[in-house]
């Protein structure tokens, strides 16, 4: 019998969609979705009579009402609508004042546990797989205002008797990413036969699929430690050459890899992302399903182009 709602910021991202799809799966739940006013992707959200879809910013989230019987907040949403926003810091600390807006609204009704998600980048560049115990290191604004996101929120749920968590994700991918990324810009390439220039490609890299990094962060709300920074990742790492390789093979698009080595290294260059999920494994269960190979093809199977 559904009694109990979660909501979820963030929606329309291509995580929040992964996430609401596992929610109602789970049936004991009804889902409050929160969606921008000015969203071009809410057709994003699946269509159910236990999803109740709410237009309502980021700055104005504490002001929703007529919500009750929230036993959990999946914060999934962060704001980049500003200039430059990977080094803006004005603009990513909006997020911070955004995450105490979503804490405050969390007291008022009630709920008791709050999910947030934290980034790799908040590590900076690090040489050995990032574990909960990896110390911040943040080089980017972004990365600055997502250390402080945790801080603030250890801060106020630790004040209002709040469970807070903030695992940190690395490198997601899957239906509705954006065309930007990397497994997504060879897609399109492949998929339109598009000319694409690469770095040489020596990163070692750790790719984890979108339903996945859902299934973790519903183990995480149920069986988590709040406060630990649990890495979602495969927990494997592999040249981002060989990634290109599979889909490559995969697309039948053998000319992505004459791109290999067309663009050098930018400054700062991160060479190594791999994450350590053995606290993950532990404390949740988790253990990712879905193999790079296997999530190339539900990516490609799904509308990623179109939303």
């Amino acid at each position: 019998m559904v009694n109990k709602k979660v909501i979820i910021t963030g929606a329309t991202s291509f995580i929040g969609r992964a996430l609401i799809e596992k929610i109602l799966k789970m049936q004991q739940y009804e889902i409050v979705a929160i969606v921008s006013s000015d969203s071009l992707r809410k057709e994003c959200i699946p269509i159910s009579e236990r999803i109740q879809i709410i237009e309502s910013d980021l700055k104005d989230i504490d002001m929703i009402d007529g919500v009750d019987s929230v036993a959990m907040i999946y914060h999934i949403g962060w704001s980049s609508r500003y200039d430059n926003p990977r080094y803006n810091l004005e603009g990513q600390m909006q997020n911070v004042d955004y995450l105490e807006k979503v804490i405050n609204l969390g007291r008022r009704i009630g709920c008791r546990k709050i999910l947030g998600i934290g980034s790799q980048a908040e590590c900076g560049r690090v040489l050995d797989p990032i574990s909960e115990l990896t110390p911040d290191h943040p080089e980017t604004a972004y990365a600055i205002a997502k250390c402080r996101a945790y801080e603030k929120g250890m801060e106020l749920c630790g004040r209002y008797g709040i469970d807070f968590y903030w695992p940190r994700l690395l490198s997601a991918y899957g239906p509705g990413d954006k065309m930007r990324t990397m497994v997504m810009s060879c897609l399109d390439a492949a998929i339109y036969k598009k000319k694409i220039a690469f770095t040489k490609c020596e990163q070692i890299w750790d790719y984890v699929y979108v339903g996945d990094v859902a299934d973790a962060l519903l183990g995480i709300a149920d069986q988590g430690v709040p406060g630990v920074k649990y890495s979602i990742s495969s927990g494997y790492g592999r040249k981002l050459a060989d990634y290109i390789s599979d889909i490559a093979e995969i697309m039948n698009a053998p000319f992505l890899l004459d791109g290999i080595g067309k663009k050098e290294y930018t400054d700062g260059q991160v060479m190594y992302l791999v994450g350590d999920i053995s606290r993950l494994k532990m404390d949740t269960g988790f253990c990712p399903k879905v193999s790079f190979p296997e999530g190339i093809h539900k990516t490609v199977k799904s509308d990623f182009i179109t939303i």
